[in-house]
């Protein structure tokens, strides 16, 4: 049965744009560790984002009539086999300005993530006429590959999940949907007795001459699966897995598997990718091709006793397994000594540096730091600086630098013979660092000896234009959680330093909470995330009279058994819970579909977000605001096949 849906949208806009502005605020260093509350709630009234309902697209899409439930499908209808539906390599990209911020902002989160993992570049729509034009309309739903003109994809409201806006932008490039795929019923069985008829539609098996799986095997952590209850009209499972240990598993994926990009690297052969991104864990002999000075740094294998202290590698964190980069010294008294990493590259003004380190001596004077270099003016400056004994521990530091487009960074370890520094897991990536994170250690004991209500409060933090916050962990749910099976996690504003020079409420920050996956590579990560936008309200928002004012997050976070069982969410008995605030006052359309900043002249660093303590670093890069509405107008004539 066919329903037609004809519409029509006409925007008008003017376009403007702001000067660069110059933060004047410098986020404040973040000590290690956070306070036990041992079951003193600091704010029972806290503050649900989705009152414990994880949206999914079957849930936001239950009302639409949809083919596939989020596709969008024409008369003549097209599939990824079909290379007539493939997009260049730059793909064109109008934002509706109806759009929230809270949308915008997820889209960009979606859109940046794509563009370091895959060969695509996202640019604004100017001349084009083949283009994706995202606007919130009922539902989240896209085409299938590209269809020609202005293409619809819809994130609606409900839809402003980083994993929905990529699962979308998947189905624009030409993804169907996992258990759509033609041997699904090798893997899964469909169980349609479970379903209602207005919803059968929605579990169709395409033949191989319509959908090519590129090889790829059967992915039960597609972002493209659905879930195991999609469309139950009984509470029973529409889809059971023939292997039960994946039962669970199939539609929680909050990212991009490695089964998703094999299958878009394959169906579009550009080659490099558009945002570069280096990763060295030193597993292999030729250490990534870091050179070191007069052989002060070697490759060290953690099952030899050298030193005994380093009983673990930072990428497995298990005993007398895998290799660093340890700084040696026959001097009993502290030595520089360096190591350099090759020549490394970047497309974009910004760039993240990540990795993880161990220092333990009881010599006051042992150091680490990091130096920006560049291949002609060689020192532009420290990035990093770290003194002093860290512990018999792995940790881990983040820096946002701004480096030319050809660079290296000199990693420099002060220590003697009787002292221990080592580097692990370095990730150089494209992007900015994520404003924060918080490391809870012993996270083993803490669940062993905790129960509904009992709270981990983070040190205090900052945001870049110098708002304090913390965050505070529930293993098991705050005392208003209605299922202790899963892990809440709030934010709170916090009064800090700079309170009386800020502008009050904190409004209109996009605000992102993620578990990392503490898989070495970043880029292989594959985190639990939740977002939401600040607004007006005075309680959560408005200058603290306390301590830190009320908690606005989710209840149901994540399952504690995920944690425990799934990735690696625990390691080292440690979690990461990553904060990214991004300020959207004066965001636009216009900066939302450059995804790429245009390159800075300056090479000056900036801030440093890491759980360490004593680092330091300098923050001389200025915060750009734009602003600026479009003009489009937008007349799409679809309709859907149910």
């Amino acid at each position: 049965m066919k329903k037609y849906l004809y519409g029509r949208l006409l925007i008008f806009v003017l376009i403007y744009q702001l000067p660069q502005f110059q933060t004047s605020f410098i986020p404040k260093r973040q000590d290690d560790g956070g306070v036990d509350l041992e079951g003193n709630n600091p704010k029972s009234n806290t503050i649900d984002v989705d009152a414990g309902n994880k949206r999914r697209i079957t849930e936001v899409n239950k009302d639409n009539f949809l083919h596939g439930n989020d596709i969008l499908e024409e008369t003549a209808r097209n599939g990824l086999i079909d290379e007539n539906t493939r997009w260049s390599k730059n793909i064109p990209v109008h934002f509706s300005d109806q759009l929230s911020l809270l949308a915008i902002a997820t889209i960009m989160e979606g859109i940046e993530d794509l563009e370091l993992k895959t060969c695509f570049k996202f640019v604004n729509q100017s001349v084009e006429t083949d283009y994706i034009s995202i606007a919130p309309l009922e539902g989240c739903f896209s085409f299938v590959g590209r269809r020609g003109g202005a293409q619809t994809l819809s994130i609606g409201s409900g839809c402003e999940l980083i994993d929905i806006v990529q699962h979308e932008i998947l189905h624009a490039l030409g993804l169907f949907h996992e258990q759509s795929r033609p041997d699904r019923d090798d893997y899964v069985t469909v169980q349609l007795e479970n379903v209602g008829e207005d919803n059968h539609h929605n579990f169709l098996r395409y033949e191989v001459s319509f959908v090519d799986h590129q090889r790829v095997p059967y992915d039960y952590y597609s972002i493209m699966h659905y879930t195991q209850n999609a469309f139950s009209a009984n509470g029973s499972p529409a889809i059971v897995t023939l292997n039960p240990a994946f039962q669970s598993v199939i539609g929680t994926g909050q990212a991009m598997s490695s089964g998703d990009l094999t299958k878009i690297q394959r169906m579009y052969d550009f080659g490099d990718i558009q945002r570069y991104s280096y990763f060295c864990d030193f597993e292999d002999n030729s250490i990534c091709g870091y050179v070191a000075e007069n052989t002060g740094w070697i490759r060290h294998s953690v099952s030899v006793s050298l030193p005994d202290l380093l009983q673990t590698d930072a990428t497995f964190g298990q005993i007398d397994t895998g290799n660093v980069l340890v700084a040696t010294s026959s001097n009993p008294s502290p030595t520089f000594l360096k190591v350099r990493t090759p020549l490394l590259q970047s497309t974009v003004s910004t760039q993240c540096l990540e990795f993880s380190y161990y220092m333990h001596s009881t010599n006051t004077e042992i150091a680490l730091s990091v130096t920006l270099e560049s291949t002609t003016s060689s020192n532009l400056g420290e990035i990093f600086t770290l003194n002093g004994d860290q512990g018999q521990m792995w940790r881990k530091a983040r820096v946002t630098m701004s480096a030319p487009s050809e660079f290296k960074l000199l990693f420099t370890a002060t220590a003697g013979s009787a002292d221990v520094v080592a580097i692990d897991d370095v990730n150089v990536i494209d992007r900015s660092c994520e404003t924060g994170f918080f490391t809870l250690e012993g996270f083993s004991d803490k669940l062993d000896t905790s129960s509904r209500g009992d709270v981990f409060q983070s040190p205090l933090m900052y945001t870049n234009d110098g708002y304090a916050f913390v965050l505070t962990i529930y293993p098991f749910g705050d005392s208003l959680s209605s299922d202790s099976t899963y892990m809440s996690v709030f934010f709170h504003i916090a009064r800090g330093v700079n309170d009386d020079q800020l502008e009050w409420p904190f409004q209109n920050r996009y605000i992102k909470l993620s578990l990392v996956d503490q898989t070495a590579d970043v880029l292989q990560q594959s985190n639990v995330i939740a977002n939401f936008l600040t607004d007006t309200n005075s309680e959560p928002w408005g200058q603290p009279t306390t301590e830190f004012n009320r908690g606005w997050g989710y209840r149901s976070f994540v399952t504690v058994d995920n944690v425990r069982t799934m990735k690696s969410y625990i390691k080292h008995d440690s979690i990461i819970i990553s904060i990214q605030v991004t300020d959207m006052t004066n965001w636009s359309y216009l900066q939302a579909a450059q995804t790429t900043t245009p390159r800075a002249t300056t090479t000056t660093t900036t801030t440093v977000s890491t759980t360490t303590s004593g680092a330091t670093t300098k923050d001389t890069t200025g915060l750009r605001l734009w602003k600026c509405w479009w003009t489009v107008m937008f007349l799409p004539l679809v309709y859907f096949i149910e």
